[in-house]
C-alpha cells in the first residue's frame, strides 16, 4: 500500500471527506468523446457528507438528547436508501473514466484547498444527488477562478459539469428527499382519499345485496 493510499484511507476513515490534486486531460473532451491527451492540473473532492449538517451543529452540545439521536438514525437511513460510495469505489470509476490519475499530496477537508490553482475540479459525489454537498459547493462557486470549470463523478457512473442553473435544481431535489415531503405527500392523499374508497365500496356492497 502506498504512502498516499494509507493517506486517502486515514482521512476516510476519520471522516469520510477529502481532496487532492492530479492531471487529466480536460472533462469536456471526455463528455463530448474528443481524446485529446493534454493534461490539466485538477482538484479532486470527495465527501461523504452529512444530512443535516446544520440541525448536528445545533444539538452538538446535547450528548443524551434524544432528537439528536433521531438526527443521526435518520442521517444513516439516508446514507443507506441513496447506498453511498466509499472512496475507493469513486477511485475506480475515476480511473475507468478519466484514465489513472496520479496524485499529489491528500488532505481532508479542514485544510481548505486552493480554488484557484486547478484549471477544473472534480466533485466526487458518492450517491446520486450529492445530499451533504451544499456548504461546500457554495464556497466552491463563491471562491473559484470564473473560468474553473466545475464536473461531477456521481456514484452512479454519471460525469457531466455542474452549472449554477443545473446546481439550483439538485438542491431542490435534495431538499425533497430531506424533508420527505414527497413521502408525505403520497402519505397526505393516501389518507384524503382511503376514507372516500371505502364508503365506495360499502355503497357498491350495499346495492350488491339489495338487488
Amino acid at each position: 500500500m502506498s504512502a498516499l493510499t494509507a493517506r486517502i484511507e486515514q482521512n476516510s476513515a476519520r471522516d469520510g471527506s477529502c481532496w487532492f490534486i492530479g492531471k487529466v486531460s480536460p472533462v469536456v473532451n471526455h463528455v463530448v468523446g474528443n481524446q485529446k491527451q493534454q493534461l490539466l492540473p485538477t482538484l479532486f473532492i470527495y465527501q461523504r457528507g452529512h444530512v443535516y449538517p446544520t440541525l448536528e451543529w445545533l444539538t452538538k452540545s446535547w450528548t443524551q438528547s434524544p432528537l439528536r439521536s433521531l438526527i443521526a438514525r435518520v442521517d444513516r437511513f439516508h446514507q443507506v436508501r441513496t447506498n453511498s460510495r466509499s472512496l475507493e469505489y469513486m477511485q475506480e470509476i475515476l480511473n475507468r473514466r478519466l484514465g489513472e490519475v496520479g496524485t499529489t499530496q491528500t488532505y481532508d477537508l479542514s485544510v481548505t484547498p486552493k480554488w484557484g490553482e486547478c484549471e477544473q475540479m472534480i466533485l466526487l459525489w458518492p450517491d446520486g444527488n450529492g445530499l451533504g454537498w451544499f456548504h461546500i459547493e457554495r464556497q466552491i462557486f463563491r471562491q473559484k477562478n470564473p473560468n474553473t470549470a466545475v464536473y461531477v463523478l456521481n456514484g452512479r457512473n454519471r460525469l457531466f459539469e455542474l452549472k449554477r442553473t443545473l446546481w439550483r435544481g439538485y438542491r431542490l431535489r435534495r431538499f425533497l428527499e430531506k424533508s420527505f415531503l414527497l413521502e408525505f405527500g403520497v402519505l397526505g392523499v393516501f389518507l384524503l382519499t382511503a376514507p372516500v374508497l371505502a364508503l365506495w365500496d360499502m355503497t357498491r356492497d350495499a346495492m350488491y345485496r339489495g338487488e
